[in-house]
């Protein structure tokens, strides 16, 4: 076993020199190393925790992730040489194996979908009583003196809809995406309150007005956070021991 790791370590090296000599930005390193983090006096471990310090990478898997009747290791690791762009990460039970599951997101750019627009009509200048007195003057002899029925509703569309262009416009409203599921009425109240204050920071840049904003935002950054990572454990969970379930969930996150 332990040349295994030796020689596994020693791979793991020679990968390292060539990606930075690729000079990429991100690199992530992650799996079962087999190596519990943990024992800090132990020779493998060591060794493993200078590589990460050698190539400027951070183990930011914290909690113990193979649990078993008698042990519990951290062996199940991450690590990455940028963690700012790294927004969150932990740790999932599956149920799949006896190792739980470790996860990180990384910051991205949203990708920019075709924009949907519908046609609706509106009425935000509709004045009631304006809209009774064209009513009343419209012409609907039209309509009353037709013998043909469907002349007579041809007239009577025609009237109604001159009348309602008059007074109600067309216009074009910009259809937002569907929220995800995670997302809650509170979150929703606590968004409106960080766009607030940053339109109020921007109007009177006080530092006052600065720090509140950008608690605003500290908040709904860390319930974003804490939501989506309620939904995907408890989403899981109720997979548990359907491996089938799982995966087909975890594509889906």
């Amino acid at each position: 076993m332990d040349g295994n790791v030796d020689r596994a370590l020693e791979a793991l090296e020679a990968v390292s020199i060539e990606i930075l000599a690729l000079g990429l930005k991100d690199i992530i390193t992650a799996g079962d190393m087999n190596i519990d983090l943990n024992k800090t006096e132990q020779p493998h471990t060591r060794k493993l925790k200078e590589f990460y310090n050698s190539n400027l990478l951070e183990q930011i898997i914290k909690g113990n992730t193979r649990t078993t009747q008698h042990t519990s290791t951290l062996i199940d690791h991450i690590a990455v040489n940028r963690q700012v762009m790294f927004y969150q990460n932990g740790i999932l039970e599956t149920g799949i194996s006896d190792h739980d599951m470790v996860y990180i997101s990384r910051k991205k750019w949203k990708e920019k979908q075709d924009t949907t627009y519908i046609r609706t009509r509106s009425y935000r200048k509709y004045d009631h009583l304006a809209y009774k007195t064209d009513i009343d003057n419209a012409n609907w002899d039209s309509v009353l003196k037709e013998e043909d029925v469907n002349m007579a509703l041809t007239s009577l569309y025609n009237i109604l809809l001159e009348i309602i262009e008059k007074h109600a416009l067309h216009k074009y409203i910009k259809c937002k995406d569907p929220l995800p599921a995670w997302f809650t009425h509170e979150l929703i109240s606590l968004i409106d309150d960080r766009t607030y204050r940053l339109r109020k920071y921007k109007k009177y840049p006080t530092i006052d007005n600065y720090i509140k904003c950008c608690e605003a935002i500290r908040i709904v950054n860390d319930m974003k956070q804490e939501l989506q990572k309620n939904h995907a454990r408890n989403t899981l969970s109720a997979c548990k021991g359907n491996s089938k379930a799982t995966w087909k969930e975890l594509k889906r996150l």
